[in-house]
Formats: structure tokens, sequence, C-alpha cells
């Protein structure tokens, strides 16, 4: 057995609960839990009982790394709480953690308490396709996070933070199972089970259930998984909150899973994002940036400032000319990668792609057009950006987003073996793209890096497309010749694996939706074009295979086999 640990901490207001993993398996051994310094006098009354219980749990074993499990607002980089609950104020002092990393010799990762079991549902199985997902957790308070379309979805680089919204009361008053049973499992039981206490069971779930339908109508809602407490105590007692929430419930509400794993979703969530954050550190790029191509000097002197318009017009032409003319020597990369990507995508793989800024934007470009261009499932792409998603037109690379872990979000993805990960950095240098593909590595799918040359080390990515590009005119602005490049090979990729899974026939696109007068005239003539039909027989066939065009190209392709 290993001597190499993990710690994990759950800090609440009541109790500290503290648990070793193994990071190599993430493995949970059996929690055990102290009383909480909450509300401490400072920060150094919580660094220290986290370290004595750290070293408590050791028992001798050397710490490679302590996550944190909290509620409160957490930043985007996992390293500090930014907002917090008055009772839990001493977490918002970041010294806590800078001491008690150097104290334990270890890195410290935080996350926020429900998205830490949003991962634990993800990797449970509970996370899949498309759609609008929320994980509801009604415990002390209200703990609420959001995962949109395989990502999680924090505008503004926020939490959606529902428990803070007032409706006479704020909705964690509302949802709080600590109020509604007055702190004890059994007056929660009582609550739940003794006629005496119908009034206020009944008050309870009609004003539990306004706040699921607020959350159904302000995030658009599919499916809402609810844990917790409530969740635990009903069982234990077999109260069903399904047919007592139905009393309240409109038709039309999203709809709820009731999961009883508990707290051993938050455990296997945070365990596992410790796991591959320890294991992405590795990769991190810690050489000179002022040695990459992307950051030299494309001309000994320039003096673009002294420049016409004309002649500056001029040298960006030239500079793109030239980089993509060497663009020509990369394209067997592509093609081999094109043809690996798409044996895995016939296997039910998707394409993900993550970049920085530009790379991001143009990668996330793409993707929204392979389901409106080649009809590809929206479950089978998706784009993800340093930053998050929800931003990524709007105030991206304000806070050095590049330099934060991608891992939380590749965790929410489920990514198998079929799956390709595309990475794109012109640098190569982005922690965001590198942590992701690592992650893609470390759990068998396919991780492809796109960057303007190969970086200083090779052994967390399996395929390179290089751009090729050298310095940019304005040196290190890769929104110029890189961002070209990068355009023109995603192009290329992504459009030779749509032909090779059978989305073109001859050089048509033959599954698009057909949901307008233009796309239905552009199907009767690429009908006409490949076959001879005229318009009549190509409306009939069309309307016969309710305008799906792909239908009546695939009954064609085997007829005329």
């Amino acid at each position: 057995m290993t001597d190499l640990i993990g710690i994990i901490f759950d800090i609440g207001g009541t109790w500290i609960k503290g648990a070793v993993f193994y990071p190599e398996s993430a493995e949970v051994l059996k929690m055990e839990r102290i009383k909480s310094p909450m509300p401490a006098d400072d920060y150094k009354t919580l660094t220290q009982t986290l370290y004595d219980f750290a070293i408590k749990l050791a028992a001798g074993k050397k710490i490679e790394i302590i996550a944190v499990s909290t509620a409160g607002v957490v930043d985007y980089f996992g390293s500090k709480v930014t907002l917090c609950a008055e009772h839990l104020k001493p977490l918002d002092d970041e010294r806590w953690v800078n001491e008690l990393q150097e104290a334990v010799g270890a890195p410290v990762v935080l996350c926020n308490d429900s998205e830490s079991a949003l991962i634990g549902a993800a990797l449970k199985g509970y996370l899949k396709g498309s759609g609008n997902i929320a994980f509801f957790v009604a415990g002390t308070g209200l703990g609420f996070s959001v995962w949109r379309n395989g990502r999680r979805w924090r505008p503004g680089r926020a939490y959606t933070l529902m428990g803070a919204l007032k409706a006479g009361r704020t909705f964690d008053e509302v949802v709080s199972v600590s109020r509604l049973s007055g702190g004890s499992n059994e007056g929660l039981t009582a609550v739940l089970t003794d006629e005496e206490n119908r009034e206020k069971r009944d008050k309870y779930f009609a004003e539990l259930a306004d706040v699921l339908v607020s959350a159904g109508i302000l995030f658009s809602l599919d499916k809402i998984l609810f844990s917790g407490g409530l969740v635990r105590a009903a069982e234990e007692c077999g109260f069903s909150l399904k047919d007592e929430l139905a009393k309240y419930l409109p038709e039309n509400s999203p709809e709820i899973l009731f999961l009883t794993e508990g707290g051993e979703l938050q455990l296997q969530g945070i365990a596992n994002l410790a796991k591959y954050d320890l294991n992405a550190r590795q990769y991190a790029f810690s050489g000179s940036f002022s040695s990459r191509a992307t950051e030299q000097k494309y001309a000994e002197k320039m003096e673009l400032q002294k420049k016409s318009a004309e002649e500056l017009t001029e040298i960006f032409w030239k500079a793109e000319q030239d980089a993509g003319e060497r663009l020509k020597a990369n394209l067997p990369a592509v093609a081999k990668c094109a043809e690996k990507c798409a044996e895995r995508m016939k296997k039910g793989g998707r394409l993900i792609y993550v970049g920085c800024g530009t790379s991001g934007r143009i990668a996330a470009i793409d993707d929204v057009e392979l389901s409106c261009t080649f009809g590809l499932p929206d479950d089978k792409s998706m784009a993800l950006i340093s930053g998050g998603i929800a931003d990524s037109a709007l105030s991206i690379e304000v806070d050095f987003e590049e330099d934060a872990s991608s891992i939380p979000e590749m965790l929410l993805m489920n990514l198998n073996e079929n799956d390709i990960v595309v990475g794109i950095s012109a640098s190569s240098t982005a922690y965001y793209v590198r942590s992701a593909l690592s992650f893609a590595s470390a759990v068998g799918a396919l991780p492809v890096l796109i960057s303007e040359s190969l970086p200083e080390r090779t052994d967390f990515f399996e395929l390179h497309i290089p751009l090729n590009t050298g310095p940019e005119v304005i040196s290190g602005s890769t929104r110029l010749k890189a961002g070209t490049a990068t355009k023109k090979i995603i192009n290329m990729l992504s459009s030779t694996i749509m032909i090779l899974l059978g989305k073109i026939e001859e050089c048509y696109m033959i599954d698009v939706a057909c949901v307008n007068e233009k796309l239905k005239k552009r199907a009767v003539g690429i009908l006409n074009s490949l076959y001879g039909w005229d318009s009549e027989k190509a409306e009939a066939e069309l309307d016969k295979h309710n305008y799906k065009l792909i239908e009546i190209i695939e009954e064609e392709r085997k007829n005329r086999a």
C-alpha cells in the first residue's frame, strides 16, 4: 500500500469532516469529523485546526494534496473562497490556504460543495447527453449548481447563488432542513411522519415546490437531481418525497430524480478533482515564455507606428500569405488526426475542443456550426473556453483564466475512450489546455494538441498538429497569423471528419434540417442534381421522409450499391 495519500476536508459551520484518499485511484477511506472552530476569531484558528486534523488523518504518511469542499463562492482557479456566509467568515481570508499549503508542504485545491457533488453525479452517470440539469441540495441551506450541455454553467464566472434569492425570506432559509427539524435527525423524522406536524410539513413542501419551480424557470431546466439531508431522512423513514412534492408542482415542472448517495457524491467528486489536478500539475509550462516562437519579433526593425495604413495592410497580407504556404506541410498531420477522430466518432465518441481566448472562440464557432452544417447532434461536439463558455464572447481573459485548471469542467463530461479532446494553444503553454489533455490521456480519450510548434514536453498528448506560423507581426498577438492558421486547420479537420462520417454526398450537405423554404428548395435541388429527379418527385420524397434529406440519401446509397 502506498505511503502517498491525499486529504479531503468538508468544512461546515458545525463540523469539519475529513478523510484520507489515494490519489492514484481516488479511493476514499472512512471519514472522521471534528468540531468546527467556526465562527473563529481569525483565519489562524482555522489553519491550525485543519493542519492538526490533516496530520492526524495522515498518520505518518506523506500528504500529496489537500482537497477542500465547502459552502461559499470559490474562485475560478479553485484557490480561494471569495464569498461565504457570516458563520464561515474566516474562509474568505485566503491566507489560511497559503499557510496550510506551506505547513503541510502540499498543494491545496478548493471546490464549492454543490459543485463537488455535481462532479460526483457526473462520475455516477447522472449527467449525460445535452440539456440543462441542476444539482439541488436540501441540507442546512440550499446547495445549487447547473450543468448545461456537458458544461458547468457559471455566467460571469460566478455561481448561480439560488440560495441568496429572496421571497420574503431567502431560498436558503426556505429550503433549510435544519430550520424544519429544529436541528436534529429525530426532529426531522417527526416532521416527516407524525400527523401532528402535518400543517408544518405541508407549508414546507409548498414553499420547497415554489423554489423548485423558480429554479426550473430561471435556468430552463430539463431535470433536477435532488440530494441532501432531506432525501436521506425521507429514505430512512419511508417518506415519499416524490409523492409529497407532486401535490404542489405543476405538470410542466422539470423531472426530479432523488439521489440517495448523499455525501458520497461530494466525496467522490472532490477526490477525483484532486486526483486529476495532481496529475495535471506536472505538465504545467515552466520554461521561458520568451523562447516560444509566438513571442519573438517578426522582423528585427519594424516600427509599425511609423507605417501608413496601406503599408500596414501590405505587411499583414504578406505575413498571412507566408504562413498559408507553410501550412501545406501540416496537411498529413491534419489527415491522420481526422482519420483517428472519425474512427472514434463512428463508435459514439465526441469531438471536444478546449482553448483560451482567440483559440477558444475559434473552436466554439466551429462547434456551433457542426450541427447546422452537418447535422451533428448537439451532444456529439462541444467547446470549452477558459473563463467559462457563458462569457466566451465577452469579458474573457481579464483574470488570467488560461492559467486555471480545466479539470472541474473535464470531470463533468464523462469522457470515455471514444472521445477526442482537441486542445488549442498557439504558444502551447496554456495550463487550461494542458490540464485538459493530461486528463484526456489519463482516462483513455484521444488527446490532440494544435500549437505553433512542439512544446518542451510531449507526453500529455498523442497527436500534434503544428501551425508553423512563426513570430507575429505584432509580437505575441496570436489572433493574427496563428489565429488564421488555427481557423484553417479546424475547418479542414472537422470538415474532413464529417465527410468520413458520411455527412456529405458528392459536394452537398445532406444532413441539414430543412427548417425553412430556402433549405427545402436546396434539398429539392440536391436531389435533382444527384439523381435527376424533377421537383415533383423530390418534394414527394422529402414529404414522405418528413424532410429528412439524409434518410433519402441513405436509402439511395443502399439501392445503388
